[in-house]
């Protein structure tokens, strides 16, 4: 059986994967940007930034976290993702 994915060897394959990750998750970031109600749009871009921390994607997710206006919201991605809290270089400001 094949290891499949972005860990594969192949890099025609990681490449591939890459592709269906980032068109994938530009597509749910569009759709979370685009909710109305400022609750569920949070909790919408809250399953996007823990797909992109799955990804190891952290700075689309830091991006994404900088989007959620609701205390309540943030206080809970940031205990899914303490990561999000945390710029590569050290803590983030509060904004």
């Amino acid at each position: 059986m094949r290891n499949a994915g972005l860990a594969d060897s192949d890099p025609e394959i990681r490449n591939k994967e890459k592709d269906t990750y980032l068109r994938h998750r530009n597509g749910a970031i569009k759709s979370s940007l685009a909710i109305d109600d400022e609750f569920y749009r949070g909790f919408a871009i809250h399953q996007v930034i823990k797909l992109c921390k799955s990804a190891g994607d952290l700075d689309s997710a830091r991006s994404l976290l900088a989007k959620v206006q609701d205390d309540f919201l943030r206080e809970q991605i940031l205990e899914d993702c303490p990561e999000c809290g945390h710029s590569p270089t050290g803590p983030r400001s509060p904004t």
